[in-house]
């Protein structure tokens, strides 16, 4: 990349939600982000995008688009995406982040390859593209395109990864196990890049297109809508959680499954908190409480693992067998939509900046279900109006249709734990999650930080 739209490029960069926090340095005029090499994949004259070798591991994706400066047009506020100007070669651009610019969104429908040879969209000569960029806090940059064919959603990919990308690959088992609330995946741009990252090249998924759901609301919105005017979520909680059933149930199908013993739960929690707790003096502070909280949790697992054994099969072993499966990774609310027909499952790519394989690794599926526990609290939280059971009620609606739920007989599994083992785990996943998310809210929005905060007291507080 040139060094004059590098100096434009690495300012913006640094104040984006999707950019690495650990790749920001501070210079002379600010923070700037910090990356090591570039690569440059032409879609159309002025329309490029870089990707940027963060470190190994990390690559991010940055659509540009440059525009000759008229020195004679002044407008009258900076367009949505504007980075800056720049000047190569004695020629004056304006340089623009892609997912906010029309030029970018031809070039983009134009190279999609259309899954299954299904008929593509390209706009007739002439034709607008009215495409806009969904707002909020999010780890990628989705594209509404509703002009395009009966309606698109183009998720931009910021971080991207050799290998298989969750987010084209699962909709599609899913859609093969017959589980029908994740919009169809229409269309992908691939490219091969050469960048020296490895020997033979490597082969990016940069962009995936996928239905409209037709009158959807995001999942999140709603609920803070809810919340925000004091009317009970309990309603929409338990229909989630029930479809959150029958998502799990097809992944359980569609993907390869371990049985595994419960009593390895609290350990993998036990790890995971202890790398929070090197992000966060907030949880570092309550490791001795977290200690307490994990072994009082294996004796429960032990004693209702034997309280099993002794009332029908198996033996006194407190290896109560449970079934780790293909699962979202990082479900809330934010994942979801609703509409008319009901709820729908969105973004299966888990944590973006976590290597793919620890993504896709197999775990219990009420890591999930706690995942969106959270989200009732934040979402109470920023409504700033309900009252003090809105989120128990939310919360406990979901659990209780999800725990309910009918699970399929399967011959790859066991049957699922009693219920009472299966609230501990999911508890126990909840601040697993909440300790997370402190560290990450004192990085990314410090004065978010107290929401998960106080869900880990929550949960501590008998040992506090």
């Amino acid at each position: 990349m040139p060094a004059p739209l590098r100096a434009v490029v690495d300012v913006w960069l640094a104040q984006q939600g999707w950019w690495p926090a650990d790749a920001v340095e501070n210079g002379a005029d600010g923070p700037r982000a910090h990356w090591e090499s570039s690569t440059a994949c032409d879609l159309a004259p002025g329309v490029a995008i870089w990707l940027l070798r963060v470190r190994d591991g990390v690559t991010v994706q940055v659509p540009l688009v440059l525009a000759v400066s008229s020195p004679s047009v002044v407008p009258l506020e900076k367009p949505a995406g504007h980075l800056g100007t720049a000047t190569l070669d004695g020629v004056s651009y304006q340089v623009t982040d892609g997912t906010h610019d029309a030029s970018f969104h031809r070039s983009l429908l134009r190279q999609l390859h259309w899954v299954g040879g299904s008929r593509g969209f390209v706009p007739p000569a002439g034709q607008a593209v009215v495409g806009t960029v969904l707002a909020g806090h999010q780890s990628n940059t989705s594209i509404l395109l509703p002009t395009a064919g009966t309606g698109l959603i183009v998720k931009v990919l910021r971080c991207v990864v050799d290998g298989a990308q969750p987010d084209l690959d699962v909709p599609q088992h899913l859609a093969a196990a017959g589980f029908g609330r994740v919009p169809l995946v229409r269309a992908v741009l691939e490219a091969d890049v050469d960048d020296g990252t490895y020997l033979a090249g490597w082969r990016v998924t940069l962009a995936i297109a996928s239905d409209l759901v037709p009158e959807a609301e995001d999942g999140f919105t709603r609920a803070c809508a809810y919340a925000a005017g004091g009317t009970s979520y309990a309603g929409p909680a338990g229909e989630l959680g029930s479809a959150l059933a029958r998502l799990h149930d097809a992944l359980r199908r569609a993907y390869p499954v371990q049985i595994v013993g419960i009593d390895s739960v609290p350990d993998a929690i036990s790890e995971r908190i202890d790398d929070a707790a090197t992000r966060s003096r907030e949880v570092r502070a309550l490791l001795g409480p977290i200690d307490t909280y994990l072994a009082v949790l294996r004796r429960e697992l032990t004693a209702a693992a034997r309280g099993r054994a002794v009332g029908g099969a198996g033996s006194l072993d407190a290896d109560l067998p449970v079934t780790r499966q293909r699962i979202h990774g990082d479900l809330h609310l934010g994942q979801t939509l609703w509409s008319p027909q009901g709820w729908w499952v969105l973004d299966f790519e888990g944590e973006p900046l976590r290597p793919l394989p620890a993504r896709v690794r197999p775990d219990l599926p009420e890591r999930d279900i706690a995942g969106m526990l959270r989200s009732f609290d934040y979402a109470a939280a920023l409504a700033e109006g309900p009252s003090a059971e809105w989120a128990s009620q939310a919360r406990e609606s979901l659990l209780a249709s999800y725990l309910d739920a009918p699970i399929p007989d399967n011959p790859r599994t066991p049957p699922p734990p009693a219920r009472r083992i299966r609230e501990l785990v999911i508890e126990a996943f909840e601040l697993d999650k909440a300790a997370y998310e402190v560290g990450y809210e004192l990085q990314h929005r410090p004065a978010w930080a107290p929401i998960p905060l106080k869900a880990v007291h929550r949960i501590l507080a008998p040992y506090i």
